[in-house]
């Protein structure tokens, strides 16, 4: 039979913990922490970068803002929408076009075509 379906978690279980040992050791948060840039480079980046300005959130205009609340009810409803196509999905092959549960989960995957 070969590899089961739980196969799956631990090969992008087995990525992704890769990734992180990748990330950790290529990945610096400051250019005068990096052990492999050379000082002209590490001055030239280092010189390049602004002065950080503080600058406070506008809360309450984000949160007054027609267009934040816009995105937001949007961004619900697809959400919403998306969640309801994807679980009634087999049902509505099972009811409409006669296809099993089974069979509907290979058309369930399939990619659509526009």
């Amino acid at each position: 039979h070969g590899h089961r379906w739980p196969s799956i978690f631990f090969v992008f279980g087995g990525a992704g913990l890769l990734w992180c040992i990748a990330w950790f050791a290529l990945v610096h948060s400051y250019p005068s922490t990096h052990p492999r840039i050379s000082p002209e480079e590490r001055e030239f980046i280092e010189s390049s970068i602004p002065t950080k300005m503080s600058v406070p959130t506008p809360w309450r205009a984000i949160m007054t803002s027609s267009v934040f609340w816009a995105v937001i009810v949007s961004h619900l409803c697809n959400n919403w929408a998306a969640y309801t196509l994807l679980t009634d999905m087999p049902t509505f092959f099972n009811d409409v076009h006669n296809i099993g549960i089974m069979k509907s989960g290979i058309f369930s995957a399939l990619p659509d075509r526009k």
